[in-house]
């Protein structure tokens, strides 16, 4: 049977990923065309991996990640469960190309979130809104370069997302104020970078109301257990020989990463 137009792009890209050849955007017969064709590649990705959707990833939320990367906007990515880790978590760096950083705060979802896609506010998310926790996303841009990258192969990539670190659950996290949340990035015991919650659009609710709005004018939605990355409070900080990496929001909580070389 002759694969579809999808499922060659996705086939394409897990080959790619499998060669450990430096990033590639799509061949020009397979490039999405727009963004409902950029998410629809990335859904074919996910599908041929055979991986379990657990939640969504907001790439780019901040000034300074949208800066880097030379975008105007966020842009939104795929978790799956096969990917996510607990804190304190032990990681070969075989795994990994080209192994970046971002400091995060993440939703669990304590319900399927309903509401008028065109009328509610970010703070009417939050009774769905079952814990917060500190995390990590663990992005993997496979030597790309900046100055010729394609946004939409980007989303079709699944923005890179090489996985997440997630931290202990935060159940009264309402009584914090999110945006003032603190987040270090620590490498090998030095403070590296710092940014707060407002870094991600101003309250890391605002990027969960884009979020449900982006994936509800694509038909999906959030659902109870699905998690959410919000975004980085920082530049994404890549790594090369750096064995120890802490993210610390104070009483917030943290996250510890170790990159074996076994």
């Amino acid at each position: 049977m002759v694969p579809s137009r999808n499922e060659a792009a996705a086939r394409w890209r897990i080959a790619e990923w499998a060669s450990g050849r430096p990033y590639r955007a799509l061949p020009d017969d397979l490039l999405p065309v727009d963004l409902s064709d950029a998410y629809a590649l990335q859904c074919a990705l996910i599908a041929e991996r055979g991986a379990t959707v657990c939640g969504y990833k907001v790439a780019a939320s901040s000034l300074a990640a949208q800066r880097m990367a030379g975008l105007a906007g966020p842009i939104p990515g795929t978790l799956v469960a096969e990917d996510m880790h607990s804190s304190p978590a032990r990681l070969p760096r075989r795994n990994f190309q080209d192994l970046g950083i971002e400091a995060e705060i993440a939703f669990r979802m304590g319900a399927d979130v309903d509401v008028d896609l065109e009328a509610f506010r970010p703070e009417d998310l939050i009774p769905f809104i079952e814990a917060a926790m500190p995390a990590v996303e663990l992005a993997d841009k496979r030597h790309a370069d900046y100055a010729t990258l394609n946004v939409l192969d980007l989303i079709a990539d699944n923005t890179w997302c090489a996985g997440i670190v997630v931290g202990k659950a935060v159940a009264n996290w309402r009584d914090f104020d999110l945006a003032a949340v603190e987040g270090a990035v620590v490498l090998d015991g030095q403070i590296h970078s710092q940014g707060r919650g407002a870094d991600v659009m101003g309250h890391p609710l605002n990027s969960l109301a884009w979020l449900v709005k982006n994936l509800g004018q694509e038909g999906t939605r959030l659902t109870k257990d699905m998690v959410v990355m919000t975004g980085t409070m920082v530049a994404t900080v890549w790594i090369d020989d750096v064995k120890r990496v802490v993210v610390d929001m104070g009483a917030f909580g943290k996250v510890e990463l170790e990159l074996t070389d076994d």
